[in-house]
């Protein structure tokens, strides 16, 4: 058999904190205690928006403190360095397109060379067509407008037994 498992300790209702020392000030708000687990950049700016609600005081000093600290993070450092990130990049894309608008300029509005090329390649099969298009009009217009296919057709079938009749009465 198994020793059964001692009773565990009886665990005290209250435990005793260590005191702060006298010099540190503890934050007063769960906000400000947020503020300063946060990056150590805009920890500042958030103490001091939590120092500025706190001395407005009032029942709204909590969701002051939130806001005056949202503004502070989101016109911080990080902030700062990403509008100028955004900033250069725009810059270089102005000057990428002002390159290429002077590039296009060097050519005097002509095209470019493949783009030539493939205009003479389409330029040549545009001229085949018209000269196949010239032809098959020329058959049609020696057509007369009354033309009837399916007259011509039976036409056709008469004389084809009329031959063979012909044929027959010759061999016959």
């Amino acid at each position: 058999m198994q020793p059964e498992p001692a009773a565990p300790e009886a665990v005290p209702s209250e435990v005793a904190l260590p005191e702060a020392p006298a010099d540190v000030e503890l934050p007063a708000t769960p906000e400000a205690v947020a503020a300063t687990t946060e990056a150590p950049d805009a920890s500042a700016a958030v103490a001091t928006a939590a120092d500025a609600a706190a001395k407005i005081g009032g029942d709204y000093a909590a969701i002051l403190a939130v806001i005056l600290a949202a503004i502070a993070v989101l016109g911080g450092k990080k902030a700062w360095d990403y509008y100028s990130e955004r900033s250069q990049q725009r810059h270089a894309l102005a000057v990428k397109e002002l390159e290429l608008k002077a590039q296009a300029q060097g050519l005097n509005g002509a095209q470019p060379p493949p783009c030539q090329a493939a205009t003479l390649k389409l330029e040549a099969e545009i001229t085949d067509l018209k000269g196949r298009l010239g032809a098959v009009e020329k058959k049609t217009t020696s057509m007369s407008p009354d033309f009837d296919a399916e007259d011509m057709e039976r036409q056709l079938k008469r004389l084809q037994k009329t031959v063979k009749a012909m044929q027959e009465g010759t061999n016959g």
